[in-house]
Order: C-alpha cells, then sequence, then structure tokens
C-alpha cells in the first residue's frame, strides 16, 4: 500500500512539471531566480533523464534541451513565484538556426529570469560544424570556457571569462566573448591573442 502511494505521488509531481513546461514556450519554464542562498534548499521536486523540445511560431525546431537531472527550487515551497529557479546535472542544449546547429554541454547549469536564461559552469564545451559550402567544408569549431550564458530565444551566448577558440585555421583565446548565433558573429572583449595556421 505504501510503494503504491509512493509511486503514485512520483507520478503525479512528474506529470504535474511536464504539464507546466509544455503550456509555457519558455526553456525549461522555470521562474526567475537572483537569489543564490536558495540554492542550498531542498528541491521541491527532481526530474532524472529529462529531455525537452521547444518550436518557434512557425514550428521550426528552435532548441532541444538533455539533462540527467534537473532540480526545481521554490523560494515559497506552497506557491510558485518569480523566486524560483532550477539547477542542473550535465545538461546538453543544441540550438538551431539558419546555419549549422549550435552544441553545447557542460558538468552543471542553471535555469533562471522565467526561463529565458540559461547558465552553464564547469567544462563548458561549445561547438559547431562550419558550413559546407565554406572554405571550412563542414570542419568544426569548438570553444571551451568555465562558464557562458545562454540568451535561446534571442540566440545570444555571453561570457566575461576566458576562453579558448580552435578552428582548422587557428586558436584564439579572449578574456570574455558575445556571440549572436543569429548573425553568426562573435565579439570578442579583452586580452584577444591569436594563432593562425594557413589552409592548404
Amino acid at each position: 500500500m505504501k510503494n503504491g502511494f509512493y509511486i503514485t505521488l512520483i507520478c503525479v509531481i512528474t506529470i504535474g512539471i511536464v504539464v507546466l513546461w509544455d503550456t509555457r514556450p519558455e526553456l525549461l519554464n522555470p521562474l526567475a531566480s537572483d537569489k543564490p542562498e536558495s540554492v542550498e534548499r531542498f528541491p521541491y521536486a527532481v526530474l532524472h533523464d529529462a529531455r525537452t523540445s521547444h518550436f518557434d511560431e512557425s514550428g521550426m525546431l528552435s532548441y532541444v534541451f538533455d539533462a540527467v537531472t534537473l532540480k526545481h527550487f521554490r523560494a515559497d515551497v506552497g506557491h510558485s513565484s518569480d523566486a524560483d529557479h532550477m539547477l542542473i546535472t550535465a545538461p546538453k542544449f543544441i540550438l538551431y538556426g539558419d546555419k549549422n546547429p549550435w552544441h553545447l554541454t557542460a558538468k552543471q547549469g542553471k535555469v533562471s529570469d522565467k526561463g529565458s536564461k540559461l547558465e552553464l559552469w564547469d567544462d563548458v564545451v561549445v561547438w559547431q560544424k562550419s558550413d559546407e559550402k565554406s572554405q571550412l567544408k563542414g570542419a568544426r569549431i569548438e570553444l571551451k570556457t568555465e562558464e557562458i550564458a545562454i540568451f535561446p530565444e534571442e540566440k545570444r551566448l555571453f561570457t566575461e571569462a576566458h576562453v579558448h577558440i580552435a578552428s582548422p585555421t587557428g586558436t584564439l583565446t579572449t578574456d570574455g566573448l558575445e556571440v549572436n548565433m543569429k548573425t553568426q558573429r562573435i565579439k570578442l572583449l579583452a586580452n584577444v591573442r591569436g594563432q593562425h595556421v594557413p589552409i592548404r
């Protein structure tokens, strides 16, 4: 009898989370959190091996998100609020656009600002294959850093941390960058150094 109760309770929590996510367009649909002290609280709900896909208004796939564990934290256990947030273990994020998709992985992450902001940290890797029509012809361009913020609706990445960028044409290092995935432009912020390898 007790086992049946716990199974039912877990199912209800899982269904509730899925319904909440599917009824809003924001990333994973958690609410915002600017209060780091709430991280130490027990999670309101935990979901393992989660996967969600988001489509834009025209029905095109906008992004896909995977995580080993999602922990939803509430500032007030009694109800949802703008101080709620979600912590993520082993996030994997694929952001689609007009060009080849961008892939992002890390060991940890957090969703905040009502789902409009995703922060990744600890061994962050961002990569994309170049266009087959370009001079690099499908080569992988890879970016590594310790932390980065993603704004899925804006198709934008931002970090002030040290970044290492590698491609078949060479390497670049910079302290901070901003990536506009819509325009495929990367803005390097400070202390930029590079090594160029000519294409043969």
